[in-house]
């Protein structure tokens, strides 16, 4: 059962995939060292261009809601 409301599930379809992409190669980047630790604001504001903070959002909504309803 999915505690997300259909618009909150439009936001996370519009973004995720864009999100998973740029953390999946850049996680690995930075553990390896071929991304250094200097440009970690660079990644995280890029995050944020990609929307990362209205996802968290969506998933502190639907958490919080599954934590007032159990």
């Amino acid at each position: 059962f999915s505690y997300k409301l259909p618009e909150e599930n439009e936001i996370i379809q519009a973004y995720a995939a864009d999100l998973s992409t740029y953390f999946n190669e850049n996680i690995v980047a930075f553990i390896t060292g071929t991304r250094s630790l200097d440009e970690w604001d660079s990644y995280i504001n890029t995050l944020e261009s990609l929307n990362v903070s209205e996802v968290i959002k969506v998933h502190q909504a639907a958490v919080d809601r599954r934590t007032n309803v159990d």
